[in-house]
């Protein structure tokens, strides 16, 4: 957790400004709070944290400079560009710096405050500009994309992910589940477990406690009302 200060006194002020400063931003009132865990694990309720803010301030600066500079050079009609993340804010540990709300979790979980990320592509010449696309897809698509944007001949069943360049035409493409494996305990207060999405549902399936959790992404995106026992055969 690292800033410029000036940053950092810029969202400080915001903060008090607003009065973010005068709310108290964590709660230990968790069910995954076990009573022999540290104070260290806390979860943030809301996103107050002037050094986090200043560090994504200049991450933006800092992109500002990339795309400025491939503008300069003249490839701005030849250069596609990605960004995403490798999962979403640390909101339980280490200082909690985080908040992902309304998704629930956040790094280290199988909940969608880790798993959602921001994916941005700027393709030249491709779809229409600032279009929300809501298929979900994963990062292991971005290698079949890149091979095919760049016209290099592959084999599908050598490669996990699918190319997402149709998406670009139409929001639409064949129903197929996603997984997530996270077979380890972790500094976030994290058991052990993995989880599948196919369409709108996703099954977390805890290894420690053994227990099952479904949840509709589409009506409950925040992951409050888990469905496994009233969707029994679904869950199975």
């Amino acid at each position: 957790m690292q800033a410029k200060e000036e940053h950092i006194s810029k969202f400080q002020t915001k903060a008090d400004s607003t009065g973010l400063s005068k709310i108290e931003p964590f709660i230990r009132d968790r069910d995954w709070i076990r009573p022999e865990m540290s104070n260290n694990y806390r979860e943030r309720i809301i996103q107050s944290n002037p050094v986090y803010a200043a560090m994504i301030y200049s991450m933006d600066e800092n992109i500002g400079k990339v795309l400025n500079e491939v503008e300069l050079l003249g490839l701005n009609d030849k250069t596609v560009i990605f960004f995403t993340s490798d999962n979403g804010g640390l909101s339980t540990s280490e200082g909690s710096p985080a908040c992902n709300a309304p998704l629930r979790g956040g790094k280290g979980w199988l909940y969608e405050g880790c798993i959602r990320v921001p994916l941005i592509i700027k393709y030249p010449g491709k779809g229409k500009p600032r279009t929300m696309i809501k298929t979900p897809v994963s990062s292991i698509d971005l290698f079949p994309t890149i091979l095919d944007i760049c016209g290099i001949k592959y084999t599908d069943e050598k490669i996990d992910g699918v190319s997402l360049l149709s998406l670009f035409e139409k929001d639409e493409m064949p129903v197929r589940p996603l997984f997530w494996h996270y077979p380890h305990y972790s500094n976030q207060g994290v058991e052990p477990g993995s989880a599948i999405r196919l369409g709108k549902y996703k099954l977390i399936d805890n290894f420690e406690k053994e227990r099952v959790e479904l949840y509709d992404l589409e009506n409950d995106i925040s992951e409050k009302n888990d469905i496994s026992s009233l969707y029994p055969e679904k869950t199975e």
